[in-house]
């Protein structure tokens, strides 16, 4: 099964990196999708928030992380997603 978890990781938090954790043990293979909005200032460049996710990442082997602008919907199907993974505040 793959799950797509999307999202900006402007920065990345605490709360991504436990839920990516959790997701991880529960489906296996996690897609970390870091969006590309051009409309928008971010704090950190895209290679910066990607650096940062693998980098926190490390020790779990089914995590990928790419990046991706346009619509979620069309990343998910590109890879073929199964399900996609969002938090709540």
């Amino acid at each position: 099964m793959k799950i797509l978890y999307p999202g900006t990781f402007d920065p990345l938090t605490n709360g991504h990196i436990d839920l990516i954790e959790r997701a991880e043990k529960l489906f296996g293979n996690i897609v970390v999708a870091v969006l590309e909005n051009t409309t928008k200032t971010p704090t950190f460049n895209l290679q910066t928030r990607i650096s940062q996710i693998k980098n926190a990442l490390y020790h779990l082997s089914n995590v990928d992380v790419i990046s991706y602008s346009g619509l979620t919907v069309d990343c998910a199907k590109d890879l073929e997603a199964n399900l996609i993974l969002r938090g709540l505040r």
